[in-house]
């Protein structure tokens, strides 16, 4: 029992790692320079490791039909794709991906050029890949695969770990820079609000009274723009700018603005380096 497991642990790892490789490459060439494509840090893309598991595991009694194979791939990775999406705007806010604007989609996470993609995935997967592999992994030793299967997962929780921490701190300082920027414009509109009514009311009669308020509310501006400033130049940390450069069209359900403003800052530092 516990070897299939194991073989199935490294199966995953196999295919989460080409499917980085994929992703890697599709967008580094789109975008003319090396994107470590992936919700984590390292070079895994878990969801291809799920999808090309699920997929290998329910063809298993329709392993000689090319067709069902096909049909299999693009319903079941879709499920899993619109799943992950969901999960991911979800618990985190985050929208990585929108296939809003293309043909045939479901909620901008799933869509048809996509799915029939990985269709296509499936069928080299299951009659291509998954023997190859998976004779190669029958002949890894008990007690290697163990150490192999173990320290994978290691590796794997440790970088789930830190992804998730770093995004957690990524969207509190997007809640910081959105909450700051509302105080500054509400703050603005009671400045003007004010200085028009009383110039309205009492003419130049309260210009004393008026100037003291507006250099109070002036002042309260000033810290309001100042802290705006150190909140979005403050450079975002190594990892903040991997996903925001991993991910150039990713989308804060939340907060927005402010993440249009952040990736704004690191598009105009980039430009100047």
């Amino acid at each position: 029992m516990l070897i299939p497991i194991l073989q199935n642990i490294l199966l995953f790892f196999i295919y989460s790692f080409l499917g980085w490789v994929c992703e890697t490459v599709y967008c580094s060439i789109g975008g003319r320079r090396f994107v470590n494509r992936g919700f984590l840090n390292g070079p895994l893309c878990p969801v291809y490791g799920f999808g090309a598991l699920i997929v290998v595991w329910a063809m298993q009694p329709f392993y000689k039909s090319v067709l069902l194979t096909f049909v299999a791939g693009v319903v079941l990775t879709s499920i899993l794709e619109y799943i992950t999406g969901w999960l991911l705007e979800t618990l985190f806010h985050l929208k990585l991906w929108d296939y809003s604007e293309r043909f045939l989609n479901i909620n901008g996470r799933v869509c048809l050029k996509n799915s029939l993609m990985f269709g296509i995935l499936a069928v080299v997967t299951v009659f291509y890949i998954h023997p190859l592999f998976l004779k190669r992994i029958r002949a890894i030793p008990q007690e290697w695969m163990i150490l192999l299967t173990g320290f994978l997962l290691g590796l794997l929780i440790a970088d789930l770990a830190v992804t998730i921490y770093t995004v957690l701190k990524m969207n509190g300082r997007l809640k910081q820079i959105q909450a700051t920027a509302e105080e500054l414009y509400a703050k603005a509109e009671v400045l003007r609000a004010e200085l028009s009514e009383n110039t309205r009311r009492f003419g130049e009669g309260v210009q004393k009274q008026m100037e003291e308020r507006r250099e109070q509310l002036s002042d309260r501006l000033a810290h309001l723009k100042e802290k705006s400033k150190n909140l979005t130049y403050d450079h975002p940390k190594l990892l903040e700018r991997r996903i925001l450069r991993a991910f150039p069209h990713m989308r804060q359900t939340r907060y927005p603005e402010a993440l249009d403003k952040l990736k704004k800052t690191l598009s105009s530092r980039k430009k100047k380096q």
